[in-house]
């Protein structure tokens, strides 16, 4: 039968490794191996699937997925997606789909929406992709927007670009 596990205003369901360092961390859930499992004081964080959230010790976050979130050091992140976020050390960030912003290590501020958007992106800055693969190439860059199925798919370093409709590409 499963066990949910509740103290300190923390639920846990039947899971290896989910919040096992818990300290004096509140108003967390984890559900899934080994999620959350590094926590330690931080609250007000949700992880839902296999490694979401499993390092750092940030705050307010939702990571729902596989991996999701897995490495993030940052409060205030959203990851939904497999692999969403997965090596997130920079503040503000959202990802919805399947690895987006995955790689992305010391950026900030940064929307990406749909599957592999934002995908390479290490460092960056208030960038907005939405569809998919929108931006999936670039590496580095800041207040780019990207919106459509493909959009700036080219695009691998830059800043200030806007592009509006499927299929629109720009060079490297």
């Amino acid at each position: 039968a499963p066990t949910v596990i509740v103290n300190t205003n923390n639920i846990k369901f039947n899971n290896v490794g989910a919040l096992d360092s818990l300290t004096t961390g509140q108003l967390n859930m984890a559900l899934g191996f080994d999620a959350l499992d590094n926590i330690t004081t931080s609250g007000d964080n949700i992880a839902i699937g296999a490694y979401a959230q499993r390092t750092g010790n940030p705050g307010a976050t939702i990571s729902i997925g596989t991996q999701a979130n897995e490495v993030n050091t940052q409060s205030g992140t959203i990851a939904i997606g497999f692999q969403a976020l997965r090596n997130n050390t920079g503040v503000n960030n959202l990802a919805i789909g399947l690895y987006a912003l995955t790689s992305c290590t010391t950026g900030s501020g940064n929307i990406a929406l749909g599957a592999n958007t934002l995908q390479f992106l290490t460092t960056g800055n208030n960038n907005q992709a939405q569809g998919a693969q929108a931006l999936v190439n670039m590496t580095t860059g800041t207040a780019n927007t990207a919106i459509g199925n493909l959009s700036q798919n080219l695009l691998w370093t830059g800043g200030q670009n806007t592009t509006l409709g499927v299929g629109i590409v720009t060079g490297k």
